[in-house]
């Protein structure tokens, strides 16, 4: 999850290199950090694979026996998502674009893999959905991203992106529902945040197809419906992504509680792609120029509406640089503590910690499940994965 989220802001880096206003000093420097955030992500990411696959005891046996557990499958699924961006920025240069491809058709494959797998897992251990099923789910939304990047065929893309949208409208709702109307009851914790990763996600991939030329209009001149997408999904974007502050902030105190963990991942690449998507729908990056770039809707470049144009492009701004600070902030401290327990703690620390995050769930299932039942008197005690247990004997769904 940490590489992943330091892919995102690699892609903040880029965006703000294609400003039409920098400075070419200014400009070099922001692909230069583009550059050592995938570098630092694509080393974690080996590091985390390593320590997963053979520093600790059990090794890959552990690992498939955390594959059972829907939380620990959700977590793992990250590092799908991870890999199919250096399937374009670290395999495409280094072995070209056929192999690159190659590679996303084998992950996008291992992607519906696990979706099933998740699916299956939450069937048998009846989990509802919350915000933990995002990355096991809706990550195959990254594939029409890379897709549309490499430019691998039509059906692949469009399909795809069809599929994400479809689980968003299956998933979401009840999301969104479960988070706000039980309270600190389902995810009270910090993995809360992935509530905005489904709508900012589909709402960028639309944004990159678009770029890229995998839109639905034949005639860029023309409106068609592309600019009725981008808005529609923008506009769920940004109403989820506020949902997810308010909802973070109710649960402020069991995050306090918690303090600072690897579960701070879930912060990071969700609020990228909704800061991304917040730059490319305001047109930040071409300074509000019509027709600069296909993604940007004309809405968002009409003089007869600069003021909305102003204030979107101020909002993203904000937003990005915040979102940019945050992601080296919590993978700046991740990484200190990961190299830290390397060297004094061998093989304990970092996927313990997830592992531990999912135990707690399990230990403070049977009483969960026993409030919803006890009006039916049918009391099951099996654990539900995604239930946490907080220091101050708040659990939640």
């Amino acid at each position: 999850g940490m590489a992943l989220g330091l892919c995102g802001g690699a892609s903040l880096s880029l965006e703000y290199s294609r400003a039409l206003n920098l400075t070419q000093g200014l400009r070099l420097l922001l692909r230069f950090l583009y550059e050592l955030q995938n570098a630092g992500a694509l080393c974690l990411y080996l590091l985390l694979i390593g320590r997963v696959a053979i520093g600790r005891p059990g090794g890959l046996k552990q690992t498939a026996a955390e594959l059972r557990k829907p939380f620990l499958v959700s977590v793992y699924s990250t590092g799908q998502m991870a890999s199919l961006f250096f399937s374009a920025r670290v395999v495409q240069p280094l072995l070209g674009v056929a192999v690159a491809q190659a590679f996303v058709y084998v992950f996008t494959a291992l992607q519906l893999v696990i979706m099933a797998h998740f699916f299956s897992a939450c069937w048998r251990t009846r989990t509802w959905p919350e915000p933990f099923w995002n990355p096991a789910t809706l990550n195959i939304a990254v594939t029409p991203i890379v897709g549309g990047l490499l430019g691998m065929p039509r059906w692949i893309v469009r399909c795809t992106f069809g599929l994400a949208l479809v689980l968003q409208a299956i998933l979401v709702p009840p999301q969104v529902f479960r988070v706000l109307r039980m309270g600190t009851r389902v995810s009270n914790d910090v993995t809360v945040s992935l509530m905005q990763a489904p709508c900012s996600l589909t709402s960028l991939a639309w944004g990159v197809m678009l770029r890229t030329g995998y839109g639905l209009s034949s005639n860029s001149a023309k409106n068609g419906p592309d600019d009725a997408i981008t808005h529609t999904l923008f506009a769920l974007s940004f109403a989820v992504f506020w949902l997810t502050v308010v909802a973070a902030a109710v649960r402020r105190k069991a995050i306090a509680s918690d303090g600072f963990g690897p579960a701070w991942a879930a912060t990071t690449f969700p609020t990228c792609s909704t800061a991304l998507t917040a730059l490319l729908y305001s047109g930040w990056a071409v300074g509000g120029k019509p027709g600069s770039d296909p993604a940007v809707p004309r809405l968002s470049t009409d003089p007869n509406w600069a003021w909305w144009g102003a204030s979107l492009r101020t909002y993203s701004i904000i937003l990005a640089v915040a979102t940019s600070t945050l992601v080296l902030v919590v993978v700046g401290r991740f990484t200190a503590g990961f190299l830290v327990s390397t060297y004094q703690q061998p093989a304990q620390t970092t996927v313990k910690s997830a592992v531990q995050l999912d135990t707690d769930q399990q230990n403070s299932a049977s009483a969960q499940r026993s409030e919803y039942n006890e009006n039916e008197n049918q009391v099951n005690t099996n654990c539900i994965p995604g239930v946490f247990q907080h220091g101050d004997g708040q659990t939640s769904v």
